[in-house]
């Protein structure tokens, strides 16, 4: 089955983009890289500029987008 993903390009590196969550005002995107399928990552978009990913802000942020993936997942 094909199915289109959009692509983003994150330090040279292109990345897939494989989930988008929304929680409370955050969007955070789970991506994963198109070449080396080890690197996987979890950004959010930026609040001022939603065509912006950035880094999260702490490990306590990582947890919460992590679970958010987990729970939407069912898992």
């Amino acid at each position: 089955m094909e199915q289109e993903v959009e692509v983003v390009t994150i330090d040279q590196k292109e990345y897939a983009i494989i989930k988008e969550i929304t929680l409370t005002d955050t969007t955070y995107v789970y991506l994963s890289n198109l070449v080396d399928i080890d690197d996987v990552m979890i950004r959010k978009y930026d609040k001022n500029d939603k065509d912006l990913i950035i880094p999260l802000s702490s490990e306590a942020e990582f947890k919460i987008a992590c679970q958010a993936f987990f729970r939407d997942e069912g898992i």
